[in-house]
Protein backbone atom coordinates (compact mmCIF):
# COMPACT_ATOMS: atom_id res chain seq x y z
CA UNK A 1 0.00 0.00 0.00
CA UNK A 2 2.78 2.48 0.75
CA UNK A 3 4.06 2.10 -2.82
CA UNK A 4 0.61 2.91 -4.22
CA UNK A 5 0.15 5.86 -1.86
CA UNK A 6 3.54 7.27 -2.80
CA UNK A 7 2.87 6.57 -6.49
CA UNK A 8 6.14 4.72 -6.84
CA UNK A 9 7.78 4.02 -10.19
CA UNK A 10 6.00 0.66 -10.35
CA UNK A 11 2.67 2.29 -9.60
CA UNK A 12 3.13 4.99 -12.27
CA UNK A 13 4.61 2.76 -14.98
CA UNK A 14 2.67 -0.49 -14.45
CA UNK A 15 -0.42 -0.20 -12.22
CA UNK A 16 -1.86 3.10 -13.44
CA UNK A 17 -1.41 2.29 -17.17
CA UNK A 18 -2.98 -1.13 -16.53
CA UNK A 19 -6.07 0.48 -14.98
CA UNK A 20 -6.30 3.00 -17.82
CA UNK A 21 -5.97 0.30 -20.49
CA UNK A 22 -8.75 -1.85 -19.03
CA UNK A 23 -11.09 1.14 -18.78
CA UNK A 24 -10.34 2.61 -22.19
CA UNK A 25 -13.49 1.31 -23.86
CA UNK A 26 -15.78 4.06 -22.64
CA UNK A 27 -16.34 3.01 -19.02
CA UNK A 28 -17.99 5.50 -16.64
CA UNK A 29 -16.17 4.13 -13.60
CA UNK A 30 -15.07 0.86 -12.05
CA UNK A 31 -17.07 -1.38 -9.73
CA UNK A 32 -15.11 -3.91 -7.69
CA UNK A 33 -16.21 -6.57 -5.22
CA UNK A 34 -14.07 -5.19 -2.41
CA UNK A 35 -13.72 -7.79 0.34
CA UNK A 36 -10.24 -7.44 1.84
CA UNK A 37 -11.18 -9.10 5.12
CA UNK A 38 -9.29 -12.26 4.12
CA UNK A 39 -6.11 -10.22 4.46
CA UNK A 40 -6.80 -9.03 8.00
CA UNK A 41 -3.88 -9.65 10.31
CA UNK A 42 -1.68 -10.04 7.26
CA UNK A 43 -0.43 -7.58 4.70
CA UNK A 44 2.91 -6.05 3.84
CA UNK A 45 5.56 -6.09 6.58
CA UNK A 46 8.42 -4.35 4.78
CA UNK A 47 10.56 -1.69 6.39
CA UNK A 48 8.74 1.07 4.47
CA UNK A 49 5.46 0.04 6.10
CA UNK A 50 7.24 -0.16 9.46
CA UNK A 51 8.54 3.38 9.10
CA UNK A 52 5.08 4.57 8.07
CA UNK A 53 3.67 2.91 11.20
CA UNK A 54 6.25 4.68 13.36
CA UNK A 55 5.32 8.01 11.74
CA UNK A 56 1.63 7.25 12.39
CA UNK A 57 2.44 6.69 16.09
CA UNK A 58 4.62 9.78 16.26
CA UNK A 59 7.57 7.62 17.24
CA UNK A 60 10.98 6.84 15.81
CA UNK A 61 11.55 3.85 13.60
CA UNK A 62 14.18 2.68 16.09
CA UNK A 63 11.53 2.36 18.83
CA UNK A 64 9.32 0.15 16.67
CA UNK A 65 11.91 -1.82 14.72
CA UNK A 66 12.98 -4.36 17.43
CA UNK A 67 9.64 -6.24 17.37
CA UNK A 68 8.31 -5.14 13.98
CA UNK A 69 6.03 -6.49 12.52
CA UNK A 70 4.80 -8.61 15.47
CA UNK A 71 4.12 -5.51 17.58
CA UNK A 72 1.49 -4.25 15.14
CA UNK A 73 -0.44 -7.49 14.63
CA UNK A 74 -2.82 -9.50 16.85
CA UNK A 75 -1.14 -10.29 20.14
CA UNK A 76 1.45 -7.53 19.75
CA UNK A 77 2.00 -4.62 22.15
CA UNK A 78 0.64 -2.19 19.54
CA UNK A 79 -2.03 -4.42 18.00
CA UNK A 80 -4.88 -1.90 18.41
CA UNK A 81 -2.81 0.89 16.89
CA UNK A 82 -1.65 -1.47 14.14
CA UNK A 83 -5.24 -2.26 13.20
CA UNK A 84 -6.15 1.42 12.99
CA UNK A 85 -2.97 2.11 11.01
CA UNK A 86 -3.76 -0.56 8.42
CA UNK A 87 -7.28 0.83 8.00
CA UNK A 88 -5.89 4.32 7.51
CA UNK A 89 -3.30 3.03 5.04
CA UNK A 90 -6.02 1.12 3.22
CA UNK A 91 -8.08 4.33 2.99
CA UNK A 92 -5.16 6.31 1.56
CA UNK A 93 -4.57 3.58 -1.02
CA UNK A 94 -8.27 3.62 -1.95
CA UNK A 95 -8.12 7.35 -2.64
CA UNK A 96 -5.19 6.89 -5.02
CA UNK A 97 -6.96 4.07 -6.85
CA UNK A 98 -10.12 6.17 -7.09
CA UNK A 99 -8.10 9.03 -8.59
CA UNK A 100 -6.61 6.61 -11.16
CA UNK A 101 -10.07 5.37 -12.14
CA UNK A 102 -11.46 8.89 -12.45
CA UNK A 103 -8.55 9.98 -14.63
CA UNK A 104 -9.25 7.07 -16.98
CA UNK A 105 -13.04 7.40 -17.09
CA UNK A 106 -13.97 11.02 -17.67
CA UNK A 107 -12.51 13.02 -14.81
CA UNK A 108 -15.24 15.14 -13.24
CA UNK A 109 -17.93 13.15 -15.06
CA UNK A 110 -16.58 9.81 -13.81
CA UNK A 111 -18.39 7.70 -11.23
CA UNK A 112 -14.96 6.78 -9.90
CA UNK A 113 -14.07 3.60 -8.08
CA UNK A 114 -17.19 1.96 -6.64
CA UNK A 115 -16.20 -0.59 -3.98
CA UNK A 116 -18.77 -3.27 -3.16
CA UNK A 117 -18.58 -3.68 0.62
CA UNK A 118 -20.66 -5.35 3.33
CA UNK A 119 -23.58 -3.20 4.51
CA UNK A 120 -22.65 -3.79 8.16
CA UNK A 121 -19.61 -1.57 7.65
CA UNK A 122 -21.84 1.50 7.42
CA UNK A 123 -24.67 0.58 9.79
CA UNK A 124 -25.01 2.67 12.93
CA UNK A 125 -23.26 -0.06 14.94
CA UNK A 126 -20.15 -0.24 12.74
CA UNK A 127 -17.85 0.97 15.53
CA UNK A 128 -18.61 -2.16 17.54
CA UNK A 129 -18.59 -4.52 14.59
CA UNK A 130 -15.64 -6.91 14.26
CA UNK A 131 -16.15 -6.96 10.49
CA UNK A 132 -13.37 -5.52 8.33
CA UNK A 133 -11.78 -3.40 11.05
CA UNK A 134 -8.67 -2.96 8.91
CA UNK A 135 -10.57 -1.47 5.96
CA UNK A 136 -13.15 0.85 7.50
CA UNK A 137 -15.15 3.01 5.07
CA UNK A 138 -14.88 5.95 7.47
CA UNK A 139 -11.22 6.17 6.40
CA UNK A 140 -12.00 6.80 2.71
CA UNK A 141 -15.70 6.97 1.80
CA UNK A 142 -16.06 10.74 2.33
CA UNK A 143 -14.01 11.30 -0.84
CA UNK A 144 -15.85 8.74 -2.97
CA UNK A 145 -18.80 9.44 -5.21
CA UNK A 146 -20.46 6.04 -4.83
CA UNK A 147 -20.28 3.15 -2.37
CA UNK A 148 -21.97 -0.15 -3.15
CA UNK A 149 -23.38 -1.84 -0.02
CA UNK A 150 -24.24 -5.49 -0.52
CA UNK A 151 -26.78 -7.09 1.76
CA UNK A 152 -28.86 -7.95 3.59
CA UNK A 153 -29.07 -11.46 2.20
CA UNK A 154 -32.41 -12.89 3.31
CA UNK A 155 -33.09 -15.75 0.89
CA UNK A 156 -34.44 -19.24 1.06
CA UNK A 157 -32.42 -22.19 -0.18
CA UNK A 158 -34.09 -22.98 -3.48
CA UNK A 159 -32.60 -26.48 -3.78
CA UNK A 160 -34.61 -27.46 -0.69
CA UNK A 161 -38.34 -27.37 0.11
CA UNK A 162 -39.50 -23.85 0.91
CA UNK A 163 -39.07 -22.95 4.56
CA UNK A 164 -40.88 -19.93 5.92
CA UNK A 165 -38.85 -17.64 8.13
CA UNK A 166 -40.88 -15.36 10.32
CA UNK A 167 -39.96 -11.69 10.14
CA UNK A 168 -37.77 -12.01 7.06
CA UNK A 169 -39.55 -9.18 5.27
CA UNK A 170 -38.72 -6.48 7.84
CA UNK A 171 -34.98 -6.82 7.05
CA UNK A 172 -34.69 -4.69 3.88
CA UNK A 173 -36.54 -1.74 5.41
CA UNK A 174 -34.65 -1.92 8.70
CA UNK A 175 -31.27 -1.96 6.98
CA UNK A 176 -32.10 0.85 4.53
CA UNK A 177 -33.55 3.03 7.29
CA UNK A 178 -30.56 2.53 9.58
CA UNK A 179 -28.06 3.09 6.77
CA UNK A 180 -29.60 6.39 5.74
CA UNK A 181 -29.47 7.77 9.26
CA UNK A 182 -26.00 6.43 9.99
CA UNK A 183 -24.45 7.73 6.76
CA UNK A 184 -26.05 11.16 7.17
CA UNK A 185 -24.56 11.40 10.68
CA UNK A 186 -21.10 10.11 9.77
CA UNK A 187 -20.58 12.03 6.52
CA UNK A 188 -21.40 15.76 6.29
CA UNK A 189 -23.09 17.15 3.21
CA UNK A 190 -20.54 17.68 0.47
CA UNK A 191 -18.50 14.73 1.72
CA UNK A 192 -21.22 12.10 1.63
CA UNK A 193 -21.02 9.25 -0.88
CA UNK A 194 -24.09 8.15 -2.77
CA UNK A 195 -25.25 4.63 -1.93
CA UNK A 196 -25.92 1.82 -4.37
CA UNK A 197 -27.82 -0.77 -2.36
CA UNK A 198 -27.28 -4.40 -3.41
CA UNK A 199 -29.53 -6.68 -1.36
CA UNK A 200 -29.95 -10.37 -2.15
CA UNK A 201 -31.62 -11.29 -5.42
CA UNK A 202 -30.18 -14.69 -6.22
CA UNK A 203 -26.97 -16.65 -5.95
CA UNK A 204 -26.39 -20.30 -6.91
CA UNK A 205 -28.94 -21.74 -4.48
CA UNK A 206 -30.11 -18.64 -2.56
CA UNK A 207 -33.28 -17.04 -3.88
CA UNK A 208 -35.39 -14.16 -2.66
CA UNK A 209 -39.16 -14.48 -2.95
CA UNK A 210 -40.80 -12.22 -5.57
CA UNK A 211 -42.68 -10.27 -2.89
CA UNK A 212 -39.53 -9.60 -0.92
CA UNK A 213 -37.73 -8.75 -4.15
CA UNK A 214 -40.16 -5.88 -4.70
CA UNK A 215 -39.77 -4.74 -1.10
CA UNK A 216 -35.98 -4.55 -1.56
CA UNK A 217 -36.42 -1.73 -4.07
CA UNK A 218 -39.23 -0.04 -2.13
CA UNK A 219 -37.23 -0.08 1.11
CA UNK A 220 -34.14 1.44 -0.54
CA UNK A 221 -36.10 4.13 -2.37
CA UNK A 222 -38.41 5.28 0.42
CA UNK A 223 -35.46 5.49 2.80
CA UNK A 224 -33.65 7.73 0.30
CA UNK A 225 -30.81 5.45 -0.72
CA UNK A 226 -29.74 6.73 -4.11
CA UNK A 227 -29.87 3.47 -6.08
CA UNK A 228 -30.66 -0.23 -5.79
CA UNK A 229 -29.38 -3.14 -7.86
CA UNK A 230 -29.98 -6.53 -6.20
CA UNK A 231 -27.19 -9.07 -6.34
CA UNK A 232 -28.09 -10.72 -8.60
CA UNK A 233 -31.26 -10.40 -10.66
CA UNK A 234 -33.05 -13.78 -10.84
CA UNK A 235 -32.55 -14.18 -14.60
CA UNK A 236 -34.42 -17.22 -15.85
CA UNK A 237 -36.79 -17.18 -12.90
CA UNK A 238 -40.53 -16.77 -13.42
CA UNK A 239 -42.14 -13.55 -14.59
CA UNK A 240 -43.16 -12.49 -11.09
CA UNK A 241 -39.64 -11.09 -10.59
CA UNK A 242 -39.92 -8.90 -13.68
CA UNK A 243 -43.34 -7.74 -12.51
CA UNK A 244 -41.97 -6.95 -9.04
CA UNK A 245 -39.09 -5.03 -10.60
CA UNK A 246 -41.44 -3.09 -12.88
CA UNK A 247 -43.87 -2.22 -10.06
CA UNK A 248 -41.15 -0.99 -7.71
CA UNK A 249 -39.27 1.05 -10.30
CA UNK A 250 -42.47 2.62 -11.63
CA UNK A 251 -43.38 3.54 -8.07
CA UNK A 252 -39.98 5.15 -7.54
CA UNK A 253 -40.25 7.14 -10.77
CA UNK A 254 -43.68 8.37 -9.76
CA UNK A 255 -42.65 9.66 -6.33
CA UNK A 256 -39.03 10.62 -6.95
CA UNK A 257 -39.56 14.38 -6.67
CA UNK A 258 -41.50 14.16 -3.42
CA UNK A 259 -39.16 11.67 -1.74
CA UNK A 260 -35.88 13.26 -2.78
CA UNK A 261 -36.85 16.94 -2.65
CA UNK A 262 -39.64 16.88 -0.09
CA UNK A 263 -39.62 17.03 3.71
CA UNK A 264 -39.55 13.88 5.80
CA UNK A 265 -42.76 13.99 7.86
CA UNK A 266 -42.75 10.42 9.15
CA UNK A 267 -43.02 11.79 12.68
CA UNK A 268 -46.36 13.36 11.72
CA UNK A 269 -48.08 10.11 10.81
CA UNK A 270 -49.13 7.19 12.97
CA UNK A 271 -50.29 3.72 11.95
CA UNK A 272 -52.36 1.40 14.10
CA UNK A 273 -53.10 -2.09 12.85
CA UNK A 274 -56.32 -3.93 13.59
CA UNK A 275 -56.18 -6.49 16.42
CA UNK A 276 -55.89 -9.27 13.85
CA UNK A 277 -52.29 -8.59 12.97
CA UNK A 278 -48.86 -10.12 13.43
CA UNK A 279 -46.74 -9.74 16.56
CA UNK A 280 -43.47 -7.77 16.45
CA UNK A 281 -40.25 -9.54 15.50
CA UNK A 282 -38.12 -10.08 18.60
CA UNK A 283 -34.76 -10.23 16.84
CA UNK A 284 -34.78 -8.91 13.31
CA UNK A 285 -31.20 -9.33 12.08
CA UNK A 286 -27.97 -10.75 13.43
CA UNK A 287 -26.21 -7.68 12.03
CA UNK A 288 -28.49 -5.38 14.04
CA UNK A 289 -28.73 -6.87 17.56
CA UNK A 290 -30.10 -3.56 18.84
CA UNK A 291 -33.20 -3.91 16.62
CA UNK A 292 -35.61 -5.74 18.92
CA UNK A 293 -39.39 -6.08 18.97
CA UNK A 294 -39.66 -4.62 15.49
CA UNK A 295 -43.23 -4.12 14.22
CA UNK A 296 -44.08 -5.75 10.91
CA UNK A 297 -45.94 -2.59 9.89
CA UNK A 298 -43.45 0.13 8.90
CA UNK A 299 -43.84 3.57 7.35
CA UNK A 300 -42.12 6.48 5.57
CA UNK A 301 -43.83 9.79 4.86
CA UNK A 302 -42.80 12.83 2.80
CA UNK A 303 -44.44 16.13 1.90
CA UNK A 304 -43.91 18.62 -0.89
CA UNK A 305 -46.03 21.46 -2.26
CA UNK A 306 -49.00 20.51 -0.10
CA UNK A 307 -49.02 16.83 -1.13
CA UNK A 308 -48.14 14.22 1.47
CA UNK A 309 -47.30 10.63 0.59
CA UNK A 310 -47.32 7.81 3.13
CA UNK A 311 -45.54 4.60 2.12
CA UNK A 312 -46.87 1.76 4.28
CA UNK A 313 -44.89 -1.48 4.41
CA UNK A 314 -46.87 -4.55 5.48
CA UNK A 315 -44.06 -7.03 6.14
CA UNK A 316 -46.39 -9.80 7.33
CA UNK A 317 -46.50 -12.69 4.87
CA UNK A 318 -49.74 -14.22 6.11
CA UNK A 319 -52.31 -11.51 5.63
CA UNK A 320 -53.27 -7.98 4.71
CA UNK A 321 -53.08 -5.15 7.21
CA UNK A 322 -56.23 -3.21 8.02
CA UNK A 323 -54.95 0.01 9.52
CA UNK A 324 -55.94 3.37 10.90
CA UNK A 325 -53.76 6.16 9.50
CA UNK A 326 -53.40 9.38 11.48
CA UNK A 327 -51.96 12.43 9.71
CA UNK A 328 -51.03 15.45 11.80
CA UNK A 329 -49.95 18.93 10.77
CA UNK A 330 -52.05 19.28 7.62
CA UNK A 331 -53.42 22.70 6.72
CA UNK A 332 -57.17 23.23 7.01
CA UNK A 333 -59.16 22.12 4.00
CA UNK A 334 -60.51 19.11 2.15
CA UNK A 335 -58.20 16.26 1.07
CA UNK A 336 -58.39 13.27 -1.21
CA UNK A 337 -56.64 9.98 -0.44
CA UNK A 338 -55.42 8.15 -3.55
CA UNK A 339 -53.19 5.07 -3.42
CA UNK A 340 -50.51 4.31 -5.98
CA UNK A 341 -52.72 1.67 -7.64
CA UNK A 342 -55.36 4.28 -8.55
CA UNK A 343 -57.83 3.71 -5.69
CA UNK A 344 -59.67 6.74 -4.31
CA UNK A 345 -60.42 6.00 -0.64
CA UNK A 346 -63.71 7.63 0.35
CA UNK A 347 -66.31 7.74 3.10
CA UNK A 348 -68.95 7.09 0.44
CA UNK A 349 -69.47 7.67 -3.27
CA UNK A 350 -70.99 11.03 -2.43
CA UNK A 351 -68.41 12.01 0.22
CA UNK A 352 -65.00 11.48 -1.35
CA UNK A 353 -62.89 13.87 0.73
CA UNK A 354 -61.67 14.16 4.31
CA UNK A 355 -60.92 17.34 6.20
CA UNK A 356 -57.73 17.85 8.19
CA UNK A 357 -59.50 17.14 11.48
CA UNK A 358 -60.78 13.77 10.21
CA UNK A 359 -57.30 12.83 9.02
CA UNK A 360 -55.93 13.77 12.42
CA UNK A 361 -58.48 11.45 14.01
CA UNK A 362 -57.59 8.52 11.75
CA UNK A 363 -58.92 7.00 8.52
CA UNK A 364 -59.28 3.32 7.66
CA UNK A 365 -57.09 1.83 4.92
CA UNK A 366 -55.59 -1.54 3.99
CA UNK A 367 -52.33 -2.93 2.59
CA UNK A 368 -51.88 -6.39 1.08
CA UNK A 369 -49.62 -9.06 2.53
CA UNK A 370 -45.88 -8.51 1.97
CA UNK A 371 -46.51 -5.29 0.09
CA UNK A 372 -45.74 -1.59 0.09
CA UNK A 373 -48.69 0.65 -0.69
CA UNK A 374 -48.36 4.40 -1.07
CA UNK A 375 -51.16 6.75 -0.08
CA UNK A 376 -51.26 10.28 -1.47
CA UNK A 377 -52.99 12.84 0.74
CA UNK A 378 -53.56 15.86 -1.48
CA UNK A 379 -55.84 18.90 -1.51
CA UNK A 380 -59.15 18.02 -3.11
CA UNK A 381 -59.38 18.89 -6.79
CA UNK A 382 -55.63 19.08 -7.34
CA UNK A 383 -53.64 16.80 -9.59
CA UNK A 384 -51.29 14.34 -7.89
CA UNK A 385 -48.83 11.70 -9.06
CA UNK A 386 -51.62 9.11 -9.44
CA UNK A 387 -54.94 9.48 -11.22
CA UNK A 388 -57.87 7.87 -9.41
CA UNK A 389 -59.52 5.17 -11.52
CA UNK A 390 -61.89 3.60 -9.01
CA UNK A 391 -63.45 4.30 -5.61
CA UNK A 392 -63.24 2.17 -2.47
CA UNK A 393 -65.67 3.31 0.22
CA UNK A 394 -65.56 2.76 3.95
CA UNK A 395 -68.56 0.42 3.65
CA UNK A 396 -66.79 -1.77 1.07
CA UNK A 397 -63.61 -1.84 3.17
CA UNK A 398 -65.56 -2.77 6.28
CA UNK A 399 -67.31 -5.63 4.47
CA UNK A 400 -63.99 -6.98 3.27
CA UNK A 401 -62.56 -6.69 6.77
CA UNK A 402 -65.54 -8.58 8.22
CA UNK A 403 -65.03 -11.40 5.68
CA UNK A 404 -61.34 -11.69 6.42
CA UNK A 405 -61.43 -11.17 10.17
CA UNK A 406 -61.67 -14.80 11.30
CA UNK A 407 -58.90 -15.97 8.97
CA UNK A 408 -56.67 -13.07 9.99
CA UNK A 409 -57.34 -13.73 13.68
CA UNK A 410 -56.29 -17.36 13.30
CA UNK A 411 -53.16 -16.40 11.37
CA UNK A 412 -52.27 -13.69 13.92
CA UNK A 413 -52.71 -16.11 16.83
CA UNK A 414 -50.47 -18.67 15.11
CA UNK A 415 -47.92 -15.94 14.44
CA UNK A 416 -47.98 -14.91 18.10
CA UNK A 417 -47.28 -18.47 19.27
CA UNK A 418 -44.28 -18.67 16.93
CA UNK A 419 -43.07 -15.27 18.13
CA UNK A 420 -42.70 -16.57 21.72
CA UNK A 421 -39.65 -18.53 20.61
CA UNK A 422 -38.55 -16.21 17.82
CA UNK A 423 -34.78 -16.47 17.47
CA UNK A 424 -34.55 -16.37 13.67
CA UNK A 425 -32.86 -13.01 13.60
CA UNK A 426 -30.03 -14.14 15.85
CA UNK A 427 -29.04 -16.98 13.57
CA UNK A 428 -29.90 -15.50 10.19
CA UNK A 429 -27.23 -15.06 7.55
CA UNK A 430 -26.21 -11.68 6.22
Amino acid sequence: PCAVIARSDYCRTVLEPLIARHLSGGADGLWVNWEPFMYHGKGCICANCGRAFADYLGRTWASVRPDWPACAFPGGRLAREGRAFRSRLHGQMMRVLDACVRAATGGEKSLGLIPGIHFEQMLSGWRKSPLMTESLPIDFAADFRWINLWGPYLPWHSFLPYEEERGRYVGPWLVAHDLRGSIDRDYPAGHRPKILSAPQGTMPEWLTEPENFELLFDAAFFNRLEACAPWMFPVGADARYWRAFARATARAAKYEDIVLDGTDVTDRVELTAAREYAAPVKFALRNMPWAKDVPQLLVNAYEKDGVRIVAVFNCWQKGEAFVSLVCEGLADGAYEIVSDDGVLWAKSREATTYDALELEGGVSLSVGAARCRVFEIRPAGTKGPTAATRILTDATLNRHYAKRRDALRAAAEADYKISLSDINGMIRYD
